[in-house]
């Protein structure tokens, strides 16, 4: 189905990579830092949180067929240009550098290449499903808080070192690009 959707290839060296993130690294919070961990696994839970606090009605149907979405668009989407790519994460490229990072980086779920993004794209991607799924339901201040929360999780795995800008850049655009052209009513 989504065959047809590629990325574009990376344009930082190994040392800005390193170096960008050391730096976004430094500037974040315990409470960043928090937020990252309890994503690192599930993207899904602070979006969903979003339309509980919000009293938008969850249907079963409509999560599970967000998620069977979300599950063919990480493994044909993103496990395929992350594969297509193969560049090694920031900490992976500082440990080769001898650079030290000024946080330890503390994901458990990152072991495969870092472009782009699975937690950018996927949360991007959860959103876009949920927009359209409960588009009458959704106001423009729900719509607001879907993007932050989805920017948030992106940006948090740069918090933590295992992604870079470009890689959530990228994994962003992927997702709108492949939403775009596939939505959730297209299976």
């Amino acid at each position: 189905m989504f065959n047809d959707i590629i990325s574009r290839p990376p344009k930082m060296t190994n040392e800005q990579i390193v170096h960008e993130t050391n730096a976004i690294m430094s500037l974040a919070s315990l409470e960043d830092i928090e937020f990252a961990k309890s994503v690192d696994y599930d993207v899904q839970a602070p979006l969903l949180n979003v339309l509980f606090t919000h009293d938008i009605l969850q249907s079963k149907s409509v999560m599970y067929k967000c998620s069977r979405y979300l599950s063919k668009f990480m493994r044909e989407v993103v496990s395929k240009e992350k594969l297509r790519w193969g560049l090694e994460r920031p900490y992976v490229l500082a440990e080769r550098m001898q650079i030290e990072f000024k946080r330890p980086y503390i994901s458990h779920s990152s072991f495969d290449p870092s472009y782009p993004s699975g937690h950018a794209a996927g949360s991007r991607a959860l959103v876009y499903c949920l927009l359209e799924a409960y588009k009458d339901e959704i106001s423009d201040e729900v719509r607001i808080k879907l993007f932050n929360v989805s920017n948030r999780i992106a940006m948090s795995r740069v918090q933590i070192g295992v992604h870079s800008l470009q890689d959530i850049k990228e994994g962003i655009q992927l997702a709108t690009l492949t939403y775009s052209k596939y939505p959730l009513s297209a299976i």
